[in-house]
């Protein structure tokens, strides 16, 4: 017989307790009264990630981390919130002592429990939260914001009435007025977060785009020292997409990158064609940067998350819903001092009716 299974016949349990505990989905640990392990089952092995002959007759506190180590004798009892050693894994035990037939103290009951899922489901919770406060929010920015660019672009249409079809200016007058339906449209998806709305689909070529939006950069990027290249692959086709949303993306991208680099440098955009049966576009912007620290990576798609002393924290969380919207997927590598690369990867057939 185990030495674990002596120790639980020694205590009194039958030979079955084993197969009883081992079928238990969650971790169960029995301590003798002073706290020493006599019987670990098949989940708190697997939780602790250590090997069940190795746990029998060690005391219980010294698998704890130094938090909660501090605990002793008669304070082992109740919750204790801790992490796992190695991984740091968040872990919670709840002790019970359990008693003979004559209602005397044999020992303790732990029951242990990895907190991880937990804890990211709070987190997501928290994230609602805040997407609610933002649908709160956008009702006063719909007067606040929406009414002055009304003004602005009521006062730039009528200036460009009065001039003349080949003035220089109204070009300048067209470029306002376009922003600001694109500002408005921007406000729309800001809104979004709190209810979802349709996609405008149009098969449009995505270096349309791109060239879009490199034009409305140019200068502030000429300005900085930066070089924006672009590289496609021959023959790309027309694919289905939200024009104005997907302008938001390459925006948000591009001013990202330029922030991230102010010595100057170069900004990569990459059009691809992807092999695979379904087809896809990827598409890679690339920066020589700053860089992303690791610690942010994770994050780095999560509404109001900013490292920078301005801004909401919602450019890449738009982005990352719009794209997710069109039925694909960014992702984002970084180097610190290196530079960033998002990666974007998009269906080149995309059903009408999806919602961003």
């Amino acid at each position: 017989m185990k030495g674990n299974d002596k120790s639980i016949k020694a205590q009194g349990h039958g030979p079955f307790v084993r197969e009883i505990l081992d079928g238990i989905n969650m971790g169960v640990i029995l301590l003798d009264k002073v706290g020493k392990i006599i019987f670990a089952n098949k989940a708190s092995v697997e939780i602790l990630g250590e090997k069940r002959g190795q746990l029998v007759g060690k005391h219980l506190l010294s698998l704890l981390s130094q938090e909660a180590q501090g605990l002793e004798g008669p304070k082992l009892d109740g919750q204790i919130f801790f992490h796992k050693k190695k991984e740091g894994t968040p872990l919670k035990l709840s002790i019970v002592p359990y008693h003979d037939s004559l209602g005397r103290e044999r020992g303790k009951v732990a029951n242990l429990q990895d907190m991880s899922q937990i804890y990211k489901m709070q987190e997501e919770i928290l994230k609602m939260d805040r997407l609610a406060y933002l649908g709160e929010l956008s009702s006063t920015l719909a007067h606040e914001i929406r009414n002055p660019l009304a003004g602005i672009k009521t006062t730039a249409q009528a200036l460009n009435e009065e001039l003349q079809e080949d003035d220089p200016r109204r070009e300048y007058l067209d470029r306002i007025i376009k922003e600001i339906d694109r500002l408005n449209d921007l406000l729309r998806t800001f809104f979004s977060f709190a209810k979802p709305r349709r996609l405008d689909l149009t098969l449009c070529h995505i270096q349309d785009i791109i060239k879009e939006v490199k034009g409305l950069l140019a200068k502030e990027a000429e300005r900085r020292g930066i070089t924006i290249k672009e590289v496609y692959t021959k023959s790309l086709p027309a694919i289905s997409l939200d024009f104005n949303q997907m302008q938001q993306v390459f925006m948000n991208l591009f001013l990202n990158a330029i922030q991230a680099m102010p010595a100057g440098g170069e900004l990569t955009v990459e059009v691809s064609r992807k092999n695979s049966p379904k087809g896809w576009i990827q598409v890679k912007v690339e920066d020589t940067g700053e860089g992303i620290a690791p610690e942010h990576l994770p994050k780095i798609f999560d509404p109001f998350f900013t490292t920078k002393s301005k801004g909401l924290g919602l450019g890449l969380s738009i982005t990352h819903k719009i794209v997710q919207g069109h039925g694909g997927k960014i992702e984002v590598e970084s180097s610190p001092g290196k530079g960033s690369t998002f990666v974007l990867t998009l269906p080149m057939a995309l059903r009408d009716g999806n919602q961003a």
